[in-house]
């Protein structure tokens, strides 16, 4: 691993009773350097770029990695940018990175800090030789494909992916160093720390050291994907891809070889056959030909499924047999056969000694070979047969009953149904995101991390309020769009912020007499200088009582001017409050306007959730067999057969009565209908499965003030996939506007 690495090859294997190893005290000598701010605890390992320590710090008492640099070793560029890069990488959220947590300089001495990655990395298991599990050794290369790709998509790649930055924990492998932005280079090998392993084995041909380094987002992606892949290869076939000890011995071996890679046939014949096909072609020459990370991870993920059904079967496996023989096929055609390529032979020295091949299989070993792979290809069918039952048939033939319900209540006489098999559904090909969506998304995920930091930083103050936390807290609101629940989050916390500074600005300010000015005397002959006007300093409590009295006043206008476009929302005049709205926010101050634009977004709920109800009541009263109306009202006393509601809009509801004095169709408008009924009326045509649908209820609820059932509809939204966080900046912004109204209420009370 190299200087901008965390972890670093050559390190030591790490102890998991390290957590309560017994610190050394003040009478005994700590074999560790002393850092201000942390207690080192152990060393994790050492390269020729410096040396990585577990430590505490004492402030956040948390486990961290730290890595002190030699800087005289280190290229003078990488140490120049490590801080920005280190703080692009913090907002990195995934489970499979160890992120940098900052860097800073210490007696003149460079310190990354880092998160600590328990267990121990990939260089130090494959230095003695430690063997993994099939299935285990899939998943690991799986979460570094799943990890790159992530990091891609955000513009952060690695640069320089070696063993070392693989840590293998007890359940999951995390990579380290991801965006710090290393560089291949020539090991500095006379330093007394060597790598485990020679890092330019793993290093893409065209992002050798002399070679200039690609800027291109995708050029980088393809360099991590030749990384990976040569760790994958070293990790499954025990031992690494070259073996030349820097970069003239390495383009020498690579272009003796007529394929990619050379596999023993032993190795070979103990893998499944289409990871041997992937590793072949993800150190392909030419950058090009090499696959993406999409492809990669399909073909991870269907040969983990078949190591760990394998492994779930077979105990005892016999040595040099695998349960994937029927899997292998022969490298791709672009290759020339492994018989046709020249002697492998290198002149330079072994890292591992070779190992030797297995014997060759007896009868009975192949016999039961091709039983393992009978009993799992039935294991295999079997779970097809019923997931297609369970996820297939089935639900078709739910749904074909709940067609033929409706169906069945209009004609009375009809035969019952006979069972027919549906023909297979296609799968709908799922439409790629635009380029547009993926930055919106992943925008909208970066603002919601770091407004994530900003409260947790706040709530363990660490950071106050101030100027410039409120320019970045708005900053994170507009990013993230107003729209959504972190841009409503960060614009309430902005508010808050704003008006603490308001607050502790009016509580400093003092009153300062405004001085008179003086006229000095003009030779010796001048008048004299007049006596200065003192003015009298008003008293401090007078001042505080005015500003309060002025906050009232401003509370009290907010709650008025909301309470009044609420008595509207109650009769649905959409289209009139639109155009208050409008008029009020051009004169309204900073506290009114910021109350408008929340009520704004819950009228436009409101509105939408009217249009959305008006057309499903429409869509049954067409597919009704009378074009009855699922709703009705009842206007005269001990009648059964109430009137249809066929319609609603601003108006009132729309009513046809087919019996009494005064048959046909009248309005009824929205003033004589009680606010619990037009609330459930809308809530009867709302589907219970949309978010929107109970958000916009809450919305209307609040609007009539019926508290409960504004409470009931957002529990409903909060239980419902994707609906926590909406449903709760959306519980914000009633509770603040309810809060506001009750005052008002309290105060003419």
């Amino acid at each position: 691993m190299t200087c901008g690495t965390v972890l670093l090859s050559g390190e030591l294997p790490v102890d998991r009773n390290a957590e309560v190893m017994t610190e050394p005290t003040p009478a005994q000598e700590s074999p560790f350097p002393e850092i201000n701010g942390f207690r080192v605890l152990q060393e994790l390992g050492r390269s020729p770029k410096g040396v990585t320590y577990k430590a505490r710090r004492l402030v956040e008492q948390d486990v961290v990695a730290v890595k002190a640099f030699r800087s005289r070793l280190c290229d003078k560029e990488f140490i120049a940018r490590l801080p920005a890069n280190s703080e692009a990488t913090f907002f990195l959220d995934h489970k499979n990175i160890a992120r940098c947590l900052g860097c800073l300089v210490e007696n003149n001495q460079v310190l990354l800090i880092s998160e600590y990655a328990a267990g121990e990395s990939l260089a130090s298991a494959l230095k003695r030789k430690a063997t993994l599990p099939l299935a285990q050794s899939l998943r690991t290369i799986l979460q570094c494909a799943t990890t790159l790709r992530y990091s891609g998509q955000h513009d952060l790649f690695h640069g320089r992916l070696h063993p070392a930055d693989v840590i293998v924990g007890e359940e999951d492998a995390r990579i380290v160093g991801v965006g710090i932005g290393e560089r291949p280079e020539h090991t500095a090998w006379s330093c007394d720390d060597p790598y485990f392993f020679e890092p330019l084995i793993y290093t893409a041909p065209e992002v050798m050291p002399d070679r200039k380094f690609p800027q291109d987002k995708t050029a980088r992606a393809q360099s991590d994907v030749y990384a990976l892949g040569a760790i994958a290869f070293h990790l499954l076939a025990g031992v690494p891809p070259f073996k030349g000890i820097d970069e003239g011995a390495l383009d020498a071996e690579r272009n003796r070889l007529v394929v990619p890679v050379l596999w023993r046939p032993e190795v070979k014949a103990r893998l499944p056959g289409e990871i041997v096909m992937l590793i072949t072609q993800m150190m392909a020459p030419q950058a090009g030909d090499r696959p993406t990370y999409g492809e990669i991870i399909v073909v991870l993920n269907e040969a983990l499924v078949a190591a760990e059904v394998a492994a779930l079967h077979v105990s005892n496996t016999t040595p040099g047999v695998s349960s994937s023989d029927q899997l292998r096929e022969d490298l791709p055609t672009k290759y020339a056969p492994l018989q046709q390529r020249p002697p492998f032979s290198s002149p330079h020295r072994p890292i591992l000694e070779d190992y030797d091949a297995p014997a060759t299989q007896s009868i009975v070993s192949r016999m039961y070979t091709i039983f393992l792979i009978a009993l799992t290809g039935t294991v295999f069918l079997a779970a097809f047969v019923l997931g297609a039952k369970l996820f297939i048939y089935d639900p078709l033939q739910r749904s074909a009953a709940r067609n033929a319900a409706p169906a069945a209540l209009e004609t009375p006489t009809a035969a019952p149904p006979t069972a027919i098999m549906p023909e297979p559904v296609k799968a709908a090909a799922v439409p790629e995101l635009s380029k547009q969506a993926r930055t919106g998304a992943e925008e909208l995920a970066a603002s919601t991390r770091q407004l994530e930091v900003v409260q947790d930083m706040l709530k363990k103050a660490e950071i106050s309020h101030s100027p410039n936390l409120l320019r970045i807290v708005k900053g994170i609101a507009e990013k993230a769009g107003r729209d959504t629940p972190t841009g409503i989050k960060a614009a309430l916390l902005a508010q808050e912020i704003e008006d603490g500074l308001l607050a502790q600005i009016r509580s400093s300010s003092q009153p300062v007499a405004t001085p008179v000015a003086v006229i000095p005397a003009v030779g010796s002959t001048g008048t004299a200088l007049p006596e200065p006007v003192k003015v009298p300093e008003p008293d401090p409590a007078a001042v505080a009582a005015q500003q309060q009295a002025q906050m009232q006043k401003a509370r009290r206008e907010s709650a008025q001017t909301i309470a009044a476009l609420q008595k509207k929302a109650r009769l649905f005049q959409y289209a009139e409050l639109t155009t208050e709205l409008a008029s009020l926010k051009e004169t309204a101050g900073d506290p009114l306007r910021r109350h408008l634009d929340r009520y704004a977004g819950l009228l436009r709920q409101e509105e939408e959730i009217l249009k959305r109800t008006r057309a499903r009541l429409k869509d049954q009263i067409e597919r009704s067999p009378r074009r009855h109306s699922p709703l009705q009202v009842f206007p005269r006393k001990n009648d059964p057969n109430g009137d249809d509601i066929v319609d609603f809009d601003d108006n009132g509801l729309k009513i046809l009565a087919t019996r009494g004095p005064n048959p046909g169709v009248r309005i009824q408008a929205w003033e004589k209908v009680p606010p619990v009924q037009a609330f459930a009326l809308l809530q009867l045509l709302s589907e219970k499965g949309s978010v929107d649908d109970q958000l916009a209820l809450a919305a209307l609820a609040f609007s009539r003030g019926l508290k409960e059932e504004w409470e009931l509809a957002l529990r409903t939204a909060r239980a419902l996939p994707e609906g926590a966080d909406r449903a709760g900046a959306q519980n914000e912004i009633i509770g603040e506007l309810s809060k506001l109204v009750n005052s008002l209420k309290a105060v003419d009370e």
